[in-house]
């Protein structure tokens, strides 16, 4: 879901809703932002909600009932707006669960490569044969460099 089609539809939604009950020439309308950011349009103020006072100079709509293929094709857009929202509620939802396993997957990779570098430490105060020397020090690098990445130290 794009801004622009949000736009859009609120815009659409605001002509339909201008069409059944039109404001009159000259009315004052308020745009209204709630705390959760969606835009609403009254007569009046809202309460607990930023509002910008618009001024009509003209109606754009006269006050004509709406047909039954008009209520429809309203209906669709709503329903069409509504699932959009929902889309962006399960993506964002879906965006934060991602990002929450990620940072439990560093915090693992963090305390393996932890583990390991004790192990290693215990291996090196035991002693080992000279021919393993390079192995050791390779694997003694390769944990700090995972230390450094996952574990943010």
């Amino acid at each position: 879901m794009t801004a622009t089609t949000c736009t859009t539809l609120c815009g659409v939604a605001l002509l339909c809703a201008l069409a059944l009950g039109a404001a009159p020439a000259g009315a004052n309308i308020y745009r209204c932002v709630d705390p959760q950011g969606v835009v609403n349009f009254a007569d009046r103020p809202c309460p607990r909600s930023v509002s910008r006072q618009l001024y009509l100079e003209h109606s754009i709509v006269e006050s004509v009932p709406l047909d039954i293929d008009e209520r429809r094709r309203l209906q669709a857009i709503n329903r069409r707006l509504a699932t959009m929202q929902d889309r962006a509620r399960v993506d964002a939802l879906r965006k934060r669960n991602e990002q929450r396993a990620k940072q439990r997957a560093a915090v693992a990779r963090c305390d393996a490569a932890r583990r390991a570098q004790g192990e290693l430490r215990d291996r090196k105060r035991r002693g080992y044969p000279l021919r393993h020397a390079r192995r050791i020090a390779a694997e003694e690098r390769t944990l700090r460099s995972d230390i450094d990445a996952y574990c943010g130290a």
